[in-house]
């Protein structure tokens, strides 16, 4: 029998078949769309598989294409960073006028390409070592005029925190009003915040902050910090290039000063230089040379240790050569440690104090100078004891002041002119009586203001007096007395010429003579008043109190004392409240000039009724009252006499009111 070599399908099974080839060949040409479209760089192109079933073709296609997606991105990342950084060292290169330029030109740049919305840069300030502080300089997007001279603590904030542990900070949760982003439709809070130390060779100089409304990827992270190694190291070099310059125009600055100082150096540069060549010719003519000098000469070791003191110096000091070979130099001078500085020393004079050996300071003027002697440095300090000079100085200054204070409290006036009559200098009572002020009088010529002196010819008025005609400010001319001197300053001949108003000086003089005639008369007249005030006074039968608008009792009469039982002075009561009671003096005008029936109280305690008269006088314009005091129980028999006394006062204060007011007027 033979067998079908064939074997027989049915219809079913032949369309299953046909599907799957169907979905095979979708499958291969999608497959092969997805490797072209790789190929033409189309790098989010997807490949899914729709059939449910697995696929070991199409899952390793998706699987090498997310392979190919993660290389992608890396090699993308790593060309990101190497470009930055590349930028970067380019944006470092360059050269900057000051820190705040570089700074900010590397925290816009670096904003713009992590692509944030704000920066700031903070460099370490060591102006005060003793109290280092991070300086904001330089931001991007920030409030300029809020943060301008902005400085942290080290420790304070996040980026003193960042700064003090060498470690940067992303923050996702930001503290509320911590930063917020500025811009031309107001502020928001961003949604992160990066703050990463500057950091090289394990040493912080500064902290960036990048803040955003994105979030930072770990490259951008990475890249930061490695941009930051970077800025601190040129952060270092602009510093130490700032530091070398400042060093080089102070070393500039020393050297213009030397040279200015050359002259005053030379004269002593030149003994020095003459000494020192005579000391290797003749150790002989040396050694006369120092002992013979005026001034003290003091060689200093390198150690601040007395080597050679010439005979001067111990006659300044009080001490021999031997009692300060090998001692400090600090046991005869309060100076500074000049023998341990580094720089070569001026010969500039300075002036210090000297210690004699009984332990009395002096002032004296040194001039130090350095050589070198083999390997070994040489101090040579030539000193003088200023003392006198110091004590002249003073006189002068004191002299200066007291002839300035005399040229212009003067009442005469006084005007120094040069020999040819300009006027250089004139005082207040120049202006008083010219009517120029001292600007005015600067301008006008001597002849301007004093008519008929020819100062070319000064013989004919010099230390004489003479009357001369004047003219003022209105070319009103008028009477004057002239005194002419004159003194050379300098190289320069000058005229100091008085002048005084004699005009005024007589009415004046008139004026105060009729003046003093009127006050003798007063002073006589007020004498009279007085003896008669002070008479009523003590023989008033009426008490009378003399007090002060405190209370406090200044006077009173003897009918005072018999009333209060006053028979001592250490009876005398302190406040007027003591003897009449229930009585405010500091409300006087409810008893002023007016009889108001009073309790009073004499010294013993005892208690009893009187009749109280305050009336308010001026003295020395001070408001002062008088307090008349009558038992009334004896009202009847003393009526006539208070009536009397009364009319007396009023009469007394008549006349002294009108003593006063001629006296004033006067």
């Amino acid at each position: 029998m033979r067998v079908f070599p064939y074997k027989i399908l049915k219809a079913e099974e032949v369309r299953h078949i046909n599907q799957s080839m169907a979905q095979l060949h979708v499958q291969i040409n999608n497959a092969i769309e997805f490797v072209e479209g790789i190929e033409r760089g189309e790098r989010d192109i997807q490949l899914t598989n729709n059939n449910g079933e697995a696929n070991p073709l199409i899952e390793s296609l998706i699987k090498m294409h997310h392979k190919m997606m993660e290389t992608s991105e890396a090699e993308k990342q790593r060309n990101w960073t190497s470009d930055g950084l590349a930028k970067f060292a380019d944006i470092l290169r360059d050269n900057y006028e000051s820190l705040e330029d570089f700074s900010t030109k590397v925290i816009s740049s670096l904003v713009k390409y992590v692509k944030a919305n704000q920066g700031s840069i903070f460099i370490l300030n060591e102006e005060e070592p003793e109290n280092p502080f991070l300086e904001l300089m330089g931001c991007y997007a920030y409030d300029r005029k809020k943060y301008v001279g902005k400085k942290i603590a080290i420790g304070q904030g996040l980026a003193g925190q960042a700064f003090l542990e060498n470690e940067y900070l992303y923050l996702k949760e930001i503290p509320d009003e911590y930063v917020n982003i500025t811009s031309g439709l107001g502020e928001a809070k961003p949604d992160t915040l990066l703050v990463s130390p500057l950091t090289v060779n394990d040493k912080s100089y500064g902290v960036i902050e990048l803040a955003t409304f994105e979030h930072f990827d770990q490259h951008e992270i990475d890249f930061v910090r490695k941009v930051g190694e970077n800025i601190a190291a040129t952060i270092s070099n602009i510093k130490t290039s700032a530091r070398t310059k400042h060093l080089l125009e102070e070393s500039q600055q020393m050297s213009e000063e030397l040279m200015a100082q050359e002259e005053e150096m030379r004269q002593n540069m030149e003994e020095l230089q003459a000494t020192q060549e005579a000391m290797t010719r003749s150790e002989a003519r040396t050694r006369m040379i120092f002992d013979n000098a005026i001034d003290a000469i003091i060689t200093v070791d390198s150690k601040g240790l007395v080597d050679q003191f010439n005979p001067a110096a111990e006659e300044m000091f009080g001490y021999s050569s031997d009692e300060v070979f090998g001692q400090s130099i600090k046991k005869i001078l309060e100076a500074e440690d000049f023998y341990n500085r580094e720089d070569k020393l001026t010969a500039e004079a300075r002036e210090i104090s000297g210690i004699k050996n009984n332990g009395n300071t002096f002032p004296v003027e040194v001039r130090i100078s350095q050589s070198q002697i083999g390997a070994a440095k040489v101090f040579i300090l030539f000193l003088r004891d200023i003392t006198i000079k110091k004590q002249q100085d003073n006189l002068l200054k004191e002299s200066e002041a007291k002839a300035r204070s005399y040229f212009q409290s003067s009442v005469d006036a006084i005007i120094t002119t040069d020999e040819n009559g300009r006027i250089i200098d004139s005082n207040p009572a120049s202006t008083q009586i010219f009517g120029f002020d001292q600007t005015q009088m600067k301008s006008n010529h001597f002849n301007d203001i004093i008519q008929g002196v020819d100062l070319k010819a000064p013989e004919v008025y010099l230390n004489k007096k003479r009357k001369v005609k004047g003219v003022n400010d209105q070319g009103t001319s008028f009477k004057t007395e002239m005194y002419l001197t004159s003194a050379v300053v300098g190289n320069e001949k000058l005229f100091i010429i008085y002048i005084r108003d004699i005009l005024n000086e007589l009415k004046k003089d008139r004026e105060l003579a009729k003046s003093m005639m009127q006050m003798d008369q007063l002073k006589k007249d007020l004498l009279v008043k007085e003896e008669k005030s002070r008479s009523y006074f003590e023989n008033s039968i009426d008490a009378i109190l003399h007090i002060t608008s405190d209370g406090s009792i200044l006077d009173f009469n003897q009918a005072a004392r018999d009333l209060f039982k006053i028979t001592g002075e250490n009876d005398v009561p302190d406040n007027f409240n003591q003897l009449i009671l229930n009585v405010d003096i500091k409300n006087c005008p409810t008893y002023l000039n007016a009889k108001r029936k009073v309790k009073a109280k004499d010294v013993t305690g005892g208690i009893f009724k009187t009749e109280l008269y305050l009336t308010e006088v001026f003295i020395n314009h001070k408001a002062v009252f008088l307090a008349y005091v009558r038992d009334i129980s004896q009202e009847l028999k003393k009526d006539k006499e208070i009536a009397r006394n009364l009319m007396q006062l009023d009469e007394m204060k008549i006349e002294i009111r009108n003593l006063k007011n001629q006296s004033e007027a006067s």
